[in-house]
């Protein structure tokens, strides 16, 4: 049996392993258990996708547990042959994403966290007998006296309804967190679909590719914010009052009135007009309301407000993350056997360290409603981390 048993091998439980690590549980004590074959696969490939350079959190946010980690690490690294970028970006001290997988894969290493990741999918969660609980798995079950519940919401991309028909594996239309591949767009015409940091980092990563301008389509103008929610969520400047609040409704509402959804930092937003001026990328303001395909497999899109339909080879969707809670049908099933607390929306009610119930604690998207709208970022793996951490010494 295990002691510690993580669900989600992504930047929320790989950050909550390395803070039991930190308090000195063993490495024999704790087991990842994720699909893929190795820790952060699946964040590595999205931001990887974007064409990311720079994280858009400060460079005190990684998953480390002492804040100033990384800049440490920064300066004692050799910088990597052919490097061309500073490691931080000014003002707020931004991390370059190559420093920061660089980290992540070091402390992985130094934690042998690489060593305890088993790749599987979690299938059923149940307490037979006290203390210890069966998680039911791909590879079978496994038993351990706590959990950790790290899954987001990486496996749920958002696809509008007009776009649902075209939901297959050989659709010119793709959503850009789908696990496929994306096709080569050099000889395409492309229309990127939102309007939010994820979209205009494709769309301009895309136009260095494609031999013809991008099409970028959004519904609102472009929303300018260092981060995705105010840096005061981070701390007792707004928590203490939001934890105060037991109307979980208000919390929810505060929480969607708090994030920053669909902007982008200024210096990507400098780059977007850059790549207008040159002609790169052609910006729309304006909603698709339907879309059909011809017989060609080109892509004919119906929009609010244009009389003419918008035809195009290829569209890439990067209208984010469903808002339903992580976890599906095995988890649904383990609430109504286990007795778990959940709000209306189906979101776990948690104590101050996060334990939903004796002996299971959660991270990520799964404890928005304590921590706040930074739940699900870097931060907010941080913040969860800290508050488990502190509760495996009791």
């Amino acid at each position: 049996m295990d002691k510690w048993l993580v669900i989600g091998g992504g930047i929320h439980g790989t950050c909550s392993a390395i803070a039991l690590r930190e308090e000195g549980v063993a490495a024999a004590d704790i087991t990842i258990i994720d699909p893929h074959h190795h820790l952060l696969a699946r964040w590595q490939q999205y931001t990887q996708r974007t064409g990311m350079s720079y994280l858009r959190s400060p460079g005190v946010h990684h998953l480390h547990p002492d804040p100033l980690h990384l800049h440490r690490f920064a300066l004692q690294r050799p910088q990597p042959e052919g490097a061309h970028h500073q490691d931080f970006m000014l003002p707020h001290y931004r991390p370059s994403l190559e420093l920061f997988r660089a980290h992540c894969e070091a402390l992985i290493h130094e934690y042998q966290l690489d060593q305890r990741l088993l790749s599987a999918r979690a299938e059923g969660l149940s307490r037979p007998s006290l203390p210890q609980f069966t998680v039911e798995t791909s590879l079978g079950p496994l038993h351990a006296r706590y959990l950790i519940l790290a899954m987001g919401a990486g496996e749920q991309p958002h696809w509008p309804d007009w776009a649902k028909p075209f939901k297959r594996k050989d659709s010119p239309l793709q959503h850009l967190y789908d696990p496929n591949p994306l096709p080569t767009l050099q000889e395409k015409h492309l229309v990127v679909v939102g309007g939010g940091l994820s979209a205009i980092q494709f769309a301009i990563t895309a136009s260095k590719q494609s031999s013809s301008p991008v099409m970028l389509l959004m519904r609102h103008s472009l929303r300018i914010h260092a981060f995705d929610s105010d840096p005061g969520w981070l701390g007792p400047k707004k928590l203490n009052n939001f934890r105060q609040i037991r109307d979980f409704s208000l919390r929810r509402r505060l929480i969607d009135k708090a994030r920053h959804r669909g902007s982008v930092p200024l210096d990507i937003a400098r780059q977007l007009w850059r790549a207008l001026r040159e002609e790169r990328i052609q910006l729309i303001h304006d909603q698709i309301t339907g879309a059909t395909l011809n017989r060609n497999q080109s892509l004919r899109l119906y929009l609010n407000k244009r009389a003419d339909p918008l035809i195009t080879d290829r569209v890439v969707l990067a209208t984010g993350f469903g808002r339903q809670r992580p976890g599906g049908k095995w988890l649904e099933k383990a609430i109504a056997e286990l007795g778990l607390p959940v709000h209306t929306d189906n979101y776990p009610l948690v104590d101050s360290h996060l334990r939903w119930t004796e002996g299971i604690f959660v991270t990520g998207p799964l404890a928005e409603l304590e921590l706040g709208p930074a739940a699900r970022n870097i931060a907010g793996a941080r913040m969860a981390a800290a508050r488990i951490r502190a509760a495996s010494r009791v």
